[in-house]
């Protein structure tokens, strides 16, 4: 009985050891290594690259979605002017960017200490994330990145999120 015990707990690990290493990133049956890997330089950590999501619309799946190209211009032109306003010193800065953004985060805003990372905007809008209505924006500032979320908002564009990406 001892020794059937023994082949068991063996069997046991053994079959355990296999489903590691054909779990591993990068494992397969044949060796060869998965489509999916993460890309070189990214970390262990890091999911595997993934295609876009797919949108559903009317219960159909119709692919990954993205922001109309022709709203692109005037949604960086609104996460360019929240930016500069943002980054300039002034004791009404709250009401400066109120117009430029939503209801939430403009009494979000309200009432805290002027933001101070930046001091001037050193480039123009650049686009990170899109869908339909809504962008992320990344404006490059001395010191880093001042990064927007913009919705559009009965035909115009408001920043709903701000955020600070240190150089």
């Amino acid at each position: 009985m001892d020794r059937r015990r023994l082949l068991l707990v063996v069997a046991a690990v053994g079959a355990g050891a296999v489903l590691v290493v054909l779990a591993r990133p990068g494992g397969s049956q044949d060796g060869a290594p998965d489509q999916a890997r993460a890309p070189a330089g990214a970390p262990s950590w890091a999911p595997a690259p993934a295609s876009p999501a797919p949108a559903i619309e009317d219960g159909s799946v119709t692919g990954a979605e993205a922001l109309d190209p022709a709203e692109l211009p005037e949604a960086l032109r609104a996460a360019e002017r929240f930016a500069a306003r943002w980054s300039t010193p002034d004791p009404d800065w709250p009401d400066r960017v109120t117009e430029l953004a939503t209801p939430a985060l403009a009494a979000e805003l309200a009432g805290t200490d002027p933001p101070r990372p930046a001091r001037e905007i050193v480039g123009p809008g650049q686009l990170y994330l899109d869908a339909p209505r809504w962008a992320r924006i990344g404006v490059p500032a001395d010191g880093g990145t001042v990064v927007l979320d913009v919705v559009a908002v009965d035909g115009g564009w408001l920043v709903s999120a701000v955020d600070w990406w240190p150089a």
